[in-house]
């Protein structure tokens, strides 16, 4: 009986050694094509890292900011440094009093919507170059979408008290001031200096 078996399986394997074959050549090419992958998307990630701290840390000349920065935006759009630079695009022309410019890096930030801490911060980062460019409403618009109860929540009371002590609104801007202050671990001091210089 075990014998008969031993020869029904024998000739099941040469009847079918084709398919069994290509099956094994399959799943052995899907495991080295998912290797490839990875090996790729690290790959690919380490020359974004690189181009990114070369753009941060050794880049003081505006062509080669651009020429950088063009790298990763056109080659590295699905890695983390593509966000991350533009928000660094954003603080350079927002050093530099190019608003606009500061604006349209952040905001396709929101649109991509790559993470709700990268909306937040952007959002947030929108606000303050709305304030510098004294548009207090549109300052004051962008943060509504944000949660109170975010982790951000003592940065945009703050922002917020900023802004309505621009528009010269006291009593709301000491009112946001007091919202930071009773959220606030570490920055009290610079928000009682800002809330006694509104009253």
């Amino acid at each position: 009986m075990a014998e008969d078996n031993k020869i029904n399986y024998l000739e099941w394997v040469k009847e079918n050694i084709k398919y069994i074959f290509i099956g094994v050549s399959i799943g052995v090419l899907i495991a080295i094509s998912y290797k490839y992958y990875e090996y790729e998307v690290g790959n690919q990630s380490l020359k974004a890292s690189e181009l990114y701290y070369k753009l941060v840390l050794y880049t003081n000349d505006d062509d080669e900011v651009k020429n950088i920065s063009d790298q990763i935006i056109n080659n590295y759009s699905r890695s983390i440094y593509y966000p991350l630079t533009l928000f660094y695009l954003a603080k350079i022309s927002h050093d530099k009093y190019d608003y606009k410019s500061a604006e349209e890096y952040l905001n396709e930030i929101i649109e991509e919507d790559y993470n709700e801490t990268y909306t937040v911060l952007a959002k947030i980062r929108l606000s303050r170059v709305y304030l510098s460019s004294n548009n207090y409403n549109k300052s004051l618009d962008i943060l509504k979408d944000i949660k109170e109860d975010s982790s951000f929540s003592e940065i945009v009371s703050e922002l917020k008290g900023d802004i309505y002590k621009y528009k010269n609104n006291k009593n709301k801007a000491l009112e946001f001031y007091e919202k930071a202050l009773n959220s606030s671990v570490i920055n009290k001091e610079l928000l009682l200096m800002k809330k006694n210089d509104s009253e």
